[in-house]
């Protein structure tokens, strides 16, 4: 969650009031958002929480939490604004976008690079100390959280009155992009820019974005003044001070949609310092796919009363929510008796469902004035059958001296055909360019795992008792899915001599905890198992048999081949059992 810094005496003279923390503490968890500490400049220089310049200062400043989706809330105006609007101290601002005088042309060249730009105008700016360096520091939280670390979008801020339009947006060679960046007196191409910001802190770990692409992005005016080289740096003749009036936005993005959430957000933080207030000026964008932007207007919502009173345990009606919702900053109106319409504004990027408008309900009528109620529907949690059964077969066969292991449920192809002697019969499924080798496949079979923990173990004094309760993954057509996972038991025995003996043991005594009667003992029972001749090529010919359960094969066990013993690496004899718990229990 991204923490804010603002000081205290500029957060109460937006706010146009004076709280104490306490109050200010709870008015921020009313809001939904959380005061984190109260701390000074000074007090974090001395924490290493900020750079100490020699001018930190003594005044209060609070950290305060907000929600991650909220981008609104990333500056101090933001937090002011939405705060008051809460209070009822003002109304929604209604935000004016004027015709463009400016023309961004886009070249087909960065295409390849970095398509997308939006650009914005703010005029008549009065910029104070605070509110430029809270002007400042929203860019970075922006980088920071939206942008993701300006990978997918990337913010310039230009003086200009110092920069002559139309604009122009392109790609060249680094070698042909000569400019002073910002905080330098000196002129350098691309590869020497890349040379020197590789030392710096701040900068250097963005540099990997365009360093190894044959061009670099690069925006001109008509004068050939480069104004930034996004999303690295801004040009030095081309940058915004505390006296700057008029100042031109432009936004470098790889996703439209992102670009527009940036460039809004910024317009609509700032323009309260305009002249008038709450205007912004669109820049024409011309080229592949031209657009005027930024577009302000509100989009609608719509949100349903009696879902939204069921959400919450209340009975309120459409004007009552509207009246809460205006609270946080929505306004709207009821065209029906159970249906809202919400004009959601562009600062509330964080709206993208029916939810959300419940939510900001929820918000303004207050956490705490919700009635917990129970569901009106009880159930009742237990554990599954087949998990019961499960935990209760696992300490059986733990008490005869097996060691449980867990496996991974991805394996090597090979893993699952070739290691085991078997055909591959297409019944695995495989993972789309998966990331290692070792997991390009969803296992069908616990014995290879079995078979890699032995190989894995070879210290462990012999003999090795190893058993696994475990999914599989098989290939079934029948199922939505094109899958189905399949509940399975295997135990394996590794020593000095194959100790078949106590595989098939092992397997009478696991019968008899399922309740399933040897067909040689009760041959009239209705559920039994019984074993034949198998042609499992994973085992040993003459040493390895089928378990069927009502004539129907659940699984297999013998002597594990040499073969495969080999292929994993093992040097001593193995037996092994493996079915699966599924059908028993389906008869």
């Amino acid at each position: 969650m991204p923490t804010i810094a603002v000081f205290v005496d500029e957060l109460h003279r937006l706010l146009g009031r004076t709280l104490t923390i306490a109050k200010f503490k709870d008015l921020c968890f009313d809001f939904g958002i959380e005061l984190d500490s109260v701390t000074s400049e000074a007090e974090m220089a001395g924490k290493g929480e900020k750079a100490s310049t020699g001018d930190t200062s003594d005044a209060l400043i609070y950290k305060i939490e907000v929600a991650a989706n909220r981008y609104d809330l990333l500056c101090t105006e933001g937090i002011a604004r939405a705060l008051r609007i809460f209070l009822g101290d003002m109304e929604p601002p209604t935000y004016v976008t004027t015709r463009p005088e400016i023309t961004m042309l886009v070249e087909d060249q960065v295409f390849d690079v970095r398509p997308i730009v939006v650009c914005a105008v703010l005029r008549n700016m009065v910029f104070t100390e605070h509110s430029y360096k809270s002007f400042i520091d929203m860019q970075d939280k922006l980088h920071q959280t939206l942008c993701r670390e300006r990978s997918l979008a990337s913010i310039g801020t230009h003086d200009l009155d110092t920069i002559k339009p139309p604009f122009r947006y392109t790609a060249l060679p680094p070698n042909e992009i000569v400019f002073v960046p910002l905080k330098c007196t000196t002129a350098m191409n691309g590869h020497q820019l890349m040379e020197h910001l590789s030392k710096d802190l701040k900068l250097g770990r963005y540099l990997n974005l365009i360093r190894d692409k044959p061009t670099y992005p690069v925006i001109y005016d008509s004068n050939n003044v480069v104004l930034s080289l996004p999303p690295i740096i801004n040009g030095e003749h081309s940058k915004i001070s505390l006296h700057t009036k008029n100042v031109f936005i432009e936004v470098t993005a790889l996703d439209l949609t992102k670009a527009k959430m940036v460039l809004d957000t910024v317009v609509t933080m700032f323009s309260q310092y305009c002249t008038p207030q709450w205007s912004v000026e669109q820049v024409n964008i011309v080229g592949r796919n031209p657009m005027v932007l930024p577009d302000l207007s509100p989009r609608t919502q719509l949100a349903c009363v009696s879902k939204i009173n069921r959400g919450l345990g209340l009975n309120l009606t459409a004007d009552a929510m509207l009246k809460l919702l205006v609270r946080m900053g929505v306004p709207g109106v009821a065209t029906t008796p159970d249906t809202l319409s919400v004009s959601v504004p562009a600062t509330r990027t964080d709206i993208l469902h029916e939810c959300d408008i419940l939510e900001d309900v929820a918000i303004s009528y207050g956490f705490n004035n919700l009635v917990p109620q129970l569901t009106p529907t009880p159930t009742i949690g237990s554990q599954l059958p087949m998990t019961k059964i499960t935990e209760l077969l696992a300490q059986e066969v733990a008490m005869t001296g097996f060691c449980e292991v867990m496996n991974f449920a991805l394996c090597l192809l090979s893993d699952n055909f070739a290691s085991l002697n078997r055909p591959n019969n297409h019944s695995a499924i495989q993972i789309l360019e998966s990331s290692s080798v070792e997991f390009e496949s969803a296992r069908t079979t616990l014995l290879s795992g079995l078979l890699h923990t032995v190989s894995n173990n070879k210290t462990v004094p012999l003999p090795i008792r190893v058993f696994e309760i475990g999914d599989v993954i098989i290939r079934d057509e029948t199922v939505p899915v094109g899958a189905k996972n399949q509940l399975n038991f295997a135990a394996l025995y590794c020593g000095t001599t194959s100790g078949f003996q106590f595989i098939h043991g092992l397997i009478d005594r696991v019968m008899l905890l399922l309740n399933i009667a040897s067909k040689e003992v009760a041959p009239e029972a209705t559920l039994f198992y019984n074993l034949e001749p198998s042609a499992d090529p994973s085992f040993f010919p003459k040493w390895r048999a089928d378990i069927n359960v009502n004539n129907k094969k659940i699984g297999s066990m013998g002597v594990v081949h040499p073969n495969v013993t080999r292929k994993f690496g093992i040097d001593f004899p193995c037996s092994a059992v493996e079915i699966t718990l599924e059908i028993p229990h389906g008869l």
